[in-house]
């Protein structure tokens, strides 16, 4: 994952740069998040994506810490040498990550 990220190897899905403005973040801000994600900001997967395409997403919430505490959702897909981030925005539903130990 983290070799994916400092090659460059990252692809983003249109419809997270809306979550990314909304946040305040820009591509380099948010691909240094994914980069230092840790097991405490896992949430859950690997799930099969729901696309049917055979590979599996990885789901973490992130805390933001800017004018509060916000909880991002990413969602992520790793192919080959690629990470493809499907999702990243503020979460809007309750979560439980099972590796943090301050929830």
């Amino acid at each position: 994952m983290k070799n994916a990220i400092s090659n460059g190897n990252i692809e983003w899905i249109p419809r997270s740069y809306n979550g990314l403005t909304i946040l305040g973040l820009n591509l380099d801000n948010a691909s240094d998040i994914i980069c230092g994600l840790t097991p405490k900001e896992y949430y859950r997967g690997p799930s099969p994506d729901f696309n049917g395409d055979g590979t599996d997403v990885w789901e973490f919430i992130y805390i933001l810490e800017s004018d509060g505490k916000i909880p991002v959702y990413i969602k992520l897909k790793f192919q080959s040498e690629k990470c493809k981030v499907l999702s990243f925005h503020e979460s809007n539903k309750p979560f439980e990550q099972p590796y943090n130990e301050s929830n």
